[in-house]
């Protein structure tokens, strides 16, 4: 899932915890509908939650 996500042009970096289901990503935040492609291409499902300031 890393490699799928980091492949995006937008994405500087992705973290990936699959221990906590949980994914990273460092980037342009208007490609949000493609790195959510990325993780279900990957096979994995997606719940998005934002950051807590």
């Amino acid at each position: 899932m890393t490699r799928a996500v980091e492949a995006l042009p937008s994405v500087e970096r992705a973290i990936v915890d699959l221990t906590k289901g949980e994914v990273t990503v460092e980037g342009d935040s208007d490609r949000d509908q493609a790195i959510r492609d990325a993780i279900r291409g990957a096979g994995y499902g997606v719940e998005q939650r934002l950051p807590t300031p």
